[in-house]
């Protein structure tokens, strides 16, 4: 379910193709730049629930999902 969720966050206008790595933590992103940035593709990941490289998910969002996909511990740092 988190995969799924973190793809389908990651699946906005401009962007071909999202898949997460459960083993790296990694999100590989096929996208159009001049149709999406990056930036716009983490903050719907974050918005999700999901920390990213450059945003940290929402404290309520990411407290409402389900406890087996806690990964922070004490610091923001998915990877």
């Amino acid at each position: 379910m988190c995969k799924d969720r973190i793809e389908n966050a990651a699946l906005i206008k401009g962007v071909k193709k999202a898949r997460w790595n459960k083993k790296t933590h990694n999100l590989l992103v096929v996208y159009k730049p001049e149709k999406v940035t990056m930036e716009a593709i983490e903050k719907e990941v974050a918005k999700a629930g999901h920390d990213t490289e450059h945003f940290a998910a929402d404290e309520k969002v990411y407290n409402s999902l389900p406890e087996c996909y806690a990964y922070r511990s004490g610091t923001v740092d998915p990877h």
